[in-house]
């Protein structure tokens, strides 16, 4: 082999080694990219995830304060998720059939104190763990003869709009022949408020508010238990589903610690709803 021959070799060689060289560079570019993309495109890949969650005005379980910081049960729940997982909640204000209709439009991501429907699963995503079970109860002016559902017939139903106690309720007066007359509200004291003054005849409230505000308004609870529900996060079909499982792995965790932030505000919600007069039975049919 002459000499010009071995320089060719050696030449051939290394342009061999560089275009490898090359190639290489080229993939790790691509997979950079790629990872890139795919981090900005699934936000709870990383660390930095705004979750945009409804709040609505519904104390003791969520509610804004005097002055307007987020409080009650679910804000508490979320702020200890946010602090586990390294996100931030950014609170959003609205009436409740607003708040479900931002949901479902994608406008916000998470909305707490919904009660499992197939309806609404049809609607958004629910995780896998239940944060619990809550039921509602028909309230009225004292001295009312109300304690079962056929008292209800030709009533006047104050209602939180877009509310499943709606559902749940008239399906049970459709059932005993009762046509139901709803009157429909934007919030829940608007309800109480409604009952109170004549507006309608009784209120439809959940225990945990009911039980809280009903009095002041000069209202006592019937008998009557309204929509037993398992009462959950409800998240917007585009929210990545490491989210969602997010939320579940630390609510399990929680419920595993007696004394997380899951069962302090359970205990506060319990405390506030004890003086509710509720049929023993109910407690034995939700067990």
């Amino acid at each position: 082999m002459t000499e010009f021959d071995l320089r060719c070799k050696v030449f051939s060689v290394t342009q061999g080694y560089m275009s490898g060289i090359r190639q290489m560079v080229r993939v790790l570019v691509i997979a950079v990219l790629a990872f890139g993309w795919a981090i900005s495109a699934n936000p709870a890949a990383g660390t930095d995830v705004t979750l945009r969650v409804g709040i609505y005005q519904n104390a003791p379980k969520i509610f804004r304060n005097e002055a307007g910081q987020p409080s009650g049960f679910w804000p508490g729940l979320i702020e200890e998720i946010s602090r586990q997982k390294g996100w931030t909640a950014n609170y959003i204000t609205c009436e409740w059939a607003a708040c479900l209709k931002l949901l479902e439009e994608g406008d916000i991501d998470v909305m707490p104190d919904v009660a499992y429907s197939e309806a609404r699963a049809a609607k958004f995503v629910f995780g896998k763990d239940v944060v619990f079970h809550s039921w509602s109860l028909i309230f009225h002016q004292p001295g009312e003869a109300i304690s079962g559902i056929l008292d209800l017939s030709g009533l006047k139903i104050a209602v939180l709009a877009g509310c499943i106690q709606e559902e749940r309720l008239g399906q049970r007066l459709k059932e005993v022949g009762i046509e139901g007359k709803f009157v429909h509200v934007q919030s829940l004291r608007a309800a109480l408020s409604a009952a109170s003054d004549g507006t309608a005849d009784v209120a439809v409230v959940n225990r945990f508010f009911g039980s809280r505000l009903a009095p002041k308004f000069g209202l006592a609870p019937s008998g009557i238990v309204v929509a037993p529900s398992a009462v959950q996060f409800a998240f917007a079909r585009g929210v990545p589903s490491s989210v969602v499982t997010g939320f579940d792995d630390v609510i399990a965790k929680l419920k595993l610690d007696g004394g997380s932030v899951y069962y302090k505000g359970l205990a506060e919600l319990t405390a506030n709803s004890s003086r509710t007069s509720v049929p023993a039975f109910f407690y034995w049919v939700i067990g």
